[in-house]
């Protein structure tokens, strides 16, 4: 089950949730399915926490509940993946995954923006020090930099510095799983040698560890007002503004079905959608106007920047005008999922 399946169905389970933090059985059966620890005493289930200044190693949800004052409602919906500081979003597609997910805390007078980060630890405990001691015995040393720093083009890079230089800057001490992979990949090219190969084989076996993936959740803003002062309509203009300008921009590209589902997520915004996404039914059925469920449905087809396959991949990432173009297109998503899920509902 790919991650975007298992926040999905952590909806259920938060949906379920009640401020005061008392939970119901739905929450014990999702968290059993999907071997997610909700409840912070599971060791062997990947854990839900949530990350908060008087307690940086986070909060199982009933204690983070109880925590929050003045509460009414959360609702989790399809937004941004928490970003490392500096980091582009076709970076984080590429080293992180991509997850568009949104919690909103809902108060009388505000909403609280929580970001959720998947982590999923290596399966080995391999650092940059022993890549780095890999590529110094390593006949092919230059080739295997040149091709790892390919796969991770996209980092931003100081003056006078190269590709490969800004990736191990950027890199923790412990290699994340996509590095790992990347460098698995490039090991398997015609001209790295089979000594290099079996090197690396046996260091990755010496260095195995159990596995056990978290999700944390972390604050990344406050939106005042309910509803906040991107009104449903505006924001519902501009977000169908910018996919049409990105289906302008996909067209003279000869990018012709990404031209063509900008095009359809515009019409979604504005019609609503063919079949009912069953997270979203969660808003219609709970009388949000139709026009935030249209407009959250829209901001599902949009959400385009994680993932193989994703806009992230399409390789124009030195064109400016497909930058700015994409940046924009991000801007208005995040804003029409804020304006989107603070709608008051009906009655």
């Amino acid at each position: 089950m790919q991650s975007t399946d298992l926040i999905s169905l952590l909806v259920i389970a938060l949906g379920n949730a009640q401020v005061s933090g008392t939970r119901h059985p739905p929450i014990d059966s999702v968290e059993e399915l999907l071997k997610l620890d909700i409840s912070g005493k599971k060791e062997k289930y990947a854990a839900v926490r949530f990350l908060t200044k008087d307690s940086p190693e986070g909060k199982p949800l009933a204690d983070w509940l109880l925590s929050l004052e003045g509460l009414k409602q959360l609702r989790l919906i399809k937004g941004q993946l928490q970003a490392p500081e500096g980091m582009t979003p076709a970076m984080i597609a590429a080293m992180s995954g991509g997850s568009p997910m949104m919690l909103l805390a809902v108060y009388g007078d505000h909403c609280e923006v929580f970001q959720p980060m998947m982590i999923t630890p290596p399966p080995v405990d391999l650092k940059v020090d022993d890549l780095l001691e890999f590529l110094m015995n390593s006949s092919k040393a230059a080739l295997i930099r040149e091709e790892l720093a390919k796969r991770y083009a996209n980092i931003p890079r100081t003056a006078n510095e190269n590709a490969w230089q800004a990736l191990l800057r950027n890199l923790p001490e412990q290699l994340p799983a996509p590095v790992i992979n990347s460098l698995i990949a490039v090991l398997a090219l015609p001209d790295v040698p089979e000594e290099d190969r079996k090197t690396f084989e046996e260091l990755y076996k010496s260095r195995a560890v159990p596995v056990v993936p978290r999700f944390e959740f972390t604050n990344r803003g406050r939106v005042d007002g309910i509803p906040p002062k991107l009104e449903l309509v505006e924001a519902s203009k501009l977000l169908q503004e910018q996919l049409n300008k990105a289906s302008v921009f996909a067209a003279a590209k000869k990018l012709d079905q990404w031209s063509t589902h900008f095009r359809a997520c515009a019409q979604i915004v504005s019609s609503g959608p063919q079949q009912t996404d069953p997270m979203l039914g969660i808003f219609d059925e709970c009388g949000w106007p139709k026009p935030a469920v249209n407009l959250l449905a829209g901001v599902v087809r949009s959400w385009v920047f994680g993932g193989k396959g994703s806009w992230n991949d399409v390789n124009l990432n030195t064109d400016s005008e497909y930058n700015e173009v994409s940046s924009a297109l991000l801007e208005r998503v995040q804003d029409s999922i804020v304006a989107a899920s603070c709608t008051q509902p009906r009655g």
